[in-house]
């Protein structure tokens, strides 16, 4: 039994997931079974002012440690650095596109949107990027999925959103694509365009069945991420990317930290796939030390940041 959310997006990334595991296994029978999430309950609040970690996560995770369901399937940059007791990433299946994209009434490139453009979006991290290079721009909160969002940029509530590349290519919805943002610039989530399959760490079967749709190279990747991430101390809440990518035996990891007044702090590291993990947590301690830690605190102590 996989659990899922029951938005769109969700459902075609479990029945994705379903369809692989039972192409790889003939004979694998695989149900879903949709729960509703805490941040699918609450449409209005914005994700950083939500009281903890993993609104689109707990009840799915709730399931899964209690046996409901078998595994859950996740969008990786929405899974908490630190998971609940009892549970691991077991699967990373082959991941889509980490960049962020406009879409845009017009298909206005995001520098060909006039001043004064209403922009939405509910990551702080991609509310600090706009603010950095799009500073006529007004921008506003926005909740919902992907198709809430999209109708309310059609509706005439904003004149742009930024999403995440890979939602638009999963839902067949390249089409709405105005522009890909370069990773440099707009550096995406840790482990955004990865799902995650979550199970019981002792639940023995499963993990084997789940391993035969992971990808080592998405795996490696996202975990890094996240490993970098989590030596910074970030999250959701505060505006912090990481980016990883392995070519042949070498993996390329870059980090950036906004401050609540526009600083940023980006480094990057390289060193051996196989090492991926020490890569990473070297990373993240190169960014504390460089003033990560002080630039996060600033955001914990920020009116609406709950954690």
């Amino acid at each position: 039994m996989a659990g899922t959310r029951g938005s769109k997006l969700a459902l075609i990334q479990c029945s994705t997931v379903v369809k692989a595991l039972t192409s790889s296994i003939p004979d694998l029978e695989v149900e879903q079974m949709v729960i509703k999430t805490s941040g699918d309950s609450d449409q209005s609040t914005p994700i950083h002012e939500m009281e903890g970690e993993g609104a689109f996560e707990k009840e799915l995770d709730a399931a899964v440690l209690n046996g409901q369901v078998d595994f859950a399937v996740h969008s990786m940059k929405d899974v908490p650095v630190l998971l609940p007791e009892g549970l691991i990433i077991a699967a990373v299946p082959e991941r889509a596109s980490r960049s962020d994209v406009i879409v845009s009434k017009g298909s206005l490139k995001l520098n060909e949107l006039p001043a004064g453009a209403v922009i939405g979006t509910g990551s702080v991290l991609r509310h600090a990027e706009l603010k950095l290079h799009k500073r006529d721009a007004m921008l506003k909160d926005i909740r919902g999925n992907v198709d809430t969002r999209l109708s309310k940029l059609d509706g005439g509530e904003y004149d742009a959103i930024i999403v995440a590349s890979a939602a638009l290519e999963r839902m067949g919805l390249k089409d709405r694509i105005a522009e890909t943002l370069n990773t440099s610039d707009f550096m995406p989530a840790a482990g955004q365009g990865a799902i995650a399959l979550i199970t019981r760490k002792d639940n023995s079967e499963v993990v084997a069945i789940l391993r035969r749709i992971n990808s080592e190279v998405s795996m490696t990747e996202a975990l890094a991420e996240r490993t970098a991430i989590s030596v910074i101390g970030g999250g959701c809440k505060v505006p912090v990317g990481a980016i990883a990518s392995v070519s042949g035996d070498m993996i390329e990891i870059s980090c950036v930290v906004f401050s609540k007044y526009g600083d940023l702090i980006k480094r990057s590291a390289r060193g051996s796939a196989s090492a991926a993990e020490s890569v990473a947590k070297s990373l993240g301690s190169e960014m504390l030390s460089a003033g990560a830690e002080s630039m996060l605190k600033e955001w914990q102590a920020s009116a609406g940041i709950r954690l």
